[in-house]
C-alpha cells in the first residue's frame, strides 16, 4: 500500500465519523436540518470517490467490472480534457485518465479576459499572464497535432469566475484547433468518479 492510498483511507475514517458525529447530534429520531443533509450528502459523495479509487487500486471487484471499465477508458482516450487546476487534473487521472489527455488552464487563457479577471493588474503583472497565455497554448496545440483527439472537453466548474468566461469560446477554440469543442460543467469535482467515464461515452 503506498502513501496515497493511506491518506484515502484516512480520509475516507474521517468522513464516516463527521457523518457519525451529525446523526449523534440528531438523536433520538435522526431529523435533519437541510444544512445538516447537504454535509452529509457532501461527505458521503466524497467518500464514493475515494472507495471507488481504493477498490481499483486494491483489485477490488469482478473481472468484468475491471473489463468494462478499461473499455470506457478506450472509448474517451480519443477526447482531449481543460481544467482549471492541478488538483482537478489529479481527479481525473485518478478515475483512470491518461495525464497526456489533460491540460490545466490555471488562469485566463485569452488575453482579453484577463483584465475582465483584474481590471487594476499591473503592467508587469500582465506581461507574465500573456507569456502564460502564450505557453498554454503552445503546448495545447501540440498536444493536439501529436495526438489522436477528436474531441476537447472543457470541464468547468460552476463556481468558478474563469471557468464561467470559457463558456463564451467554443468558436475561438474551434477556430485555433481544428477540433469538435464540448462543455461539460460540474458543481464540483468532487463528485466525479468512474461514473463520468460513462456519462462521457453516452454523449
Amino acid at each position: 500500500m503506498n502513501s496515497s492510498d493511506f491518506l484515502r483511507i484516512n480520509e475516507a475514517i474521517n468522513l464516516l465519523i463527521d457523518v457519525k458525529n451529525i446523526f449523534r447530534q440528531s438523536t433520538p429520531n435522526f431529523a435533519l436540518d437541510e444544512i445538516n443533509f447537504q454535509k452529509i450528502k457532501s461527505s458521503l459523495i466524497k467518500l464514493n470517490g475515494i472507495i471507488t479509487i481504493l477498490n481499483e487500486n486494491f483489485g477490488i471487484g469482478s473481472q468484468s467490472e475491471k473489463n468494462y471499465s478499461m473499455d470506457l477508458k478506450k472509448d474517451v482516450g480519443n477526447y482531449f480534457f481543460i481544467v482549471n487546476s492541478q488538483k482537478n487534473r489529479k481527479k481525473l487521472i485518478d478515475i483512470g485518465l491518461d495525464l497526456e489527455q489533460i491540460l490545466v488552464t490555471g488562469g485566463p487563457i485569452f488575453e482579453n479576459d484577463i483584465k475582465i479577471l483584474n481590471p487594476n493588474i499591473p503592467d508587469n503583472a500582465l506581461q507574465n499572464i500573456q507569456n502564460k497565455i502564450q505557453k498554454f497554448w503552445k503546448i495545447l496545440q501540440n498536444k493536439i497535432q501529436k495526438g489522436k483527439f477528436n474531441k476537447l472537453i472543457l470541464l468547468l466548474e460552476e463556481n468558478n469566475v474563469a471557468d464561467k468566461i470559457l463558456l463564451n469560446k467554443k468558436n475561438e477554440f474551434e477556430s485555433r484547433l481544428s477540433i469538435s469543442v464540448q462543455y461539460i460543467t460540474v458543481p464540483s469535482f468532487d463528485q466525479i468518479d468512474n461514473r463520468f467515464l460513462f456519462a462521457l461515452k453516452e454523449n
